[in-house]
């Protein structure tokens, strides 16, 4: 099932979700859709305000998780850190300034950072509308790259470049991305 993307601004948060949890408690459980019966959500809000917001969808008898099928993103303000998992499957949340790349196998999204590697089940796109596109910028379809990690800037005869990353890993910036990262850049 697709997950839904709900954008509020952060003075609409709490009014949006007071509105959503009256309804349901209005509704009758037939008309609900099929899993909003015991609803939880994900959320993707600034540091600043997301112990406030937890607290208020707590009260509201909300649920709190790291995967769900509704995430609650903050309008306009990107996540601070990102919940996955460590490559011996345990939960972690991972501060974004701590990311070199973040790659795309499949069905599973690779995070490297400069503690280690971590996995988790979201869609790159999706990681690449939480993160700040002032700091990150994707490269090819399946990988998206910190601008603080670069090392190293190749150029290719074939309009592509190659990164060298801070961890030593080279990124090619495909020809489709080519423009858009000398734009990123600058350059």
């Amino acid at each position: 099932m697709q997950k839904l993307l709900i954008n509020f601004s952060q003075n609409l948060i709490m009014n949006s979700v007071k509105q959503a949890s009256q309804k349901q408690k209005n509704q009758p459980k037939a008309d609900l859709p099929k899993g909003v019966d015991d609803l939880k959500i994900k959320l993707s809000v600034s540091d600043e305000c997301v112990d406030e917001v937890s607290r208020y969808l707590q009260e509201h008898g909300i649920e709190i998780v790291d995967e769900s099928e509704f995430i609650l993103l903050q309008k306009d303000k990107y996540a601070g850190h990102i919940s996955v998992r460590s490559e011996n499957g345990e939960k972690a949340v991972i501060p974004t300034d701590t990311i070199i790349t973040v790659e795309s196998f499949g069905h599973s999204v690779e995070i490297t950072t400069t503690n280690g590697s971590f996995t988790t089940t979201e869609r790159l796109y999706q990681l690449a509308n939480t993160l700040d596109p002032l700091k990150f910028v994707r490269v090819s379809n399946s990988v998206i790259v910190s601008r603080a990690q670069i090392r190293e800037i190749s150029p290719t005869f074939s309009m592509k470049f190659i990164l060298k990353m801070k961890n030593g890993t080279r990124v090619d910036v495909t020809r489709s991305y080519y423009s858009k990262f000398k734009e990123f850049l600058g350059i």
